[in-house]
């Protein structure tokens, strides 16, 4: 915007021999233009846009990925930790079981059940 675009109201004389010289509003948006105190100057100034705060909020896939991968490392915990429990105290089945099964099984376990945490909350949110 310039002083050929801003437009400011003309005051009549009456009102333009009281009116002090400044910065005044233009009437078709935010920019000001000078008064000298005798008529309208080529000076306008448009001051800067301010920029628009917006909210931060997780975003819903951010949120269900961490429920996942925390919900998949407790089930690796919980369900490896009992599983190994019973196998060293002699439980029955777990003798026939080689580590690398063991393993497996345990994994695919804690995985699945992330999977199915993460499907879950995504439709919840």
């Amino acid at each position: 915007m310039d002083a050929s675009t801003a437009r400011c109201e003309v005051p009549d004389s009456a009102t333009a021999a009281r009116l002090p010289a400044g910065w005044y509003r233009c009437v078709d948006g935010p920019a000001r233009r000078w008064w000298d105190g005798q008529a309208w100057t080529d000076h306008v100034v448009v001051p800067a846009p301010q920029p628009v705060a917006r909210p931060t909020v997780a975003h819903p896939t951010a949120r269900a990925v961490a429920l996942a991968v925390g919900v998949t490392l407790l089930t690796f915990v919980v369900v490896g930790g009992l599983a190994f429990f019973a196998a060293a105290n002699g439980g029955e089945g777990f003798s026939a079981m080689t580590l690398r099964e063991f393993a497996l099984a345990v994994a695919g376990t804690a995985v699945i059940t992330g999977v199915v945490t993460f499907i879950a909350n995504r439709r919840v949110n």
